[in-house]
């Protein structure tokens, strides 16, 4: 009889594949791609004696030695690995330093020009950049020295807001 198991020497002989006993199924060569070796109880000789199927699952153990484990499998020929590219994906930081900029001048222009309370000022940041408003206080904080860069030495009036973007509505 029969059973299928990790390779670990085969029990009578010595050699270093154990062979099926013969009639062979469909299950032999699916066993043979996953890796799992046939050990049986009857010699390599008796088994060659089983016919030409015995002998082409010989050659193809004896050609799968050189293989290391885990390599085989019917696809591996068809699928190519695919090719990494180099540029990042995702959010570009240039593009969230120019955002964090905007964001920082808003800020000044609601606390300053129109005198808000720090969390109206936060909340229409918030429905102004489609951002959390814990995300809006940590990119303040983030920026805390550009931000007192603008507040105290700067001060840029309405004018000049309108003249760094003049897309919004100061």
């Amino acid at each position: 009889m029969c059973y299928w198991t990790p390779y670990k020497g085969c029990l009578e002989d010595g050699s270093p594949y154990c062979y099926p006993q013969l009639p062979l199924s469909n299950t032999l060569s699916s066993n043979l791609l996953t890796g799992l070796t046939p050990v049986c109880k009857k010699s390599r000789a008796s088994m060659l004696a089983g016919g030409f199927e015995a002998a082409i699952i010989l050659s193809q153990l004896k050609a799968s030695r050189t293989i290391m484990r885990g390599q085989q499998s019917l696809f591996n020929n068809y699928i190519e690995n695919p090719v990494r590219k180099t540029t990042r994906k995702g959010r570009s930081a240039d593009m969230i330093a120019l955002r964090d900029e905007c964001l920082l001048h808003r800020y000044y222009y609601h606390i300053k020009l129109l005198g808000k309370r720090y969390d109206m000022a936060i909340q229409e940041l918030s429905g102004e950049f489609w951002i959390k408003n814990s995300n809006i206080i940590y990119r303040l904080q983030c920026n805390s020295e550009r931000l007192e860069q603008i507040m105290k030495q700067e001060q840029p009036d309405l004018k000049q807001l309108k003249i760094l973007y003049p897309w919004w509505a100061w």
